[in-house]
């Protein structure tokens, strides 16, 4: 599968079937692996994965930026895609940083 088709299929997919939000009801992603703060980071539409990232605090020593994953539970799955956001930090090349919907899960891993 192409980058262009799955990210398109990311941003197609629809948000009805994710019930991931705080205690409050207020939305959230999730953040896990080689972060300071690990957990439900707020979130709204005009979040992108390197912001939900950095809000985490990545634990520079440790994380590996360049293959951070996201996923995406949907009604009939989940889908998964590996984000270079070292490319985005580096270059400003923001290919990989891509908006995140209600409910999705990075996981940042280590080196």
């Amino acid at each position: 599968m192409s980058r262009r088709l799955a990210f398109a299929l990311l941003a197609l997919a629809a948000s009805a079937c994710r019930t991931t939000d705080s205690t409050d009801g207020s939305p959230v992603v999730s953040i896990e692996g080689a972060v300071a703060r690990p957990g439900p980071q707020p979130w709204d539409a005009d979040t992108t994965a390197l912001e939900a990232v950095l809000r985490a605090s990545p634990i520079e020593s440790t994380c590996d930026l360049s293959r951070v994953e996201l996923v995406r539970r949907e009604c009939d799955g989940s889908l998964a895609m590996t984000l270079d956001l070292r490319r985005a930090l580096d270059s400003g090349d923001s290919t990989f940083n891509v908006l995140l919907h209600r409910g999705d899960v990075l996981r940042v891993p280590s080196r």
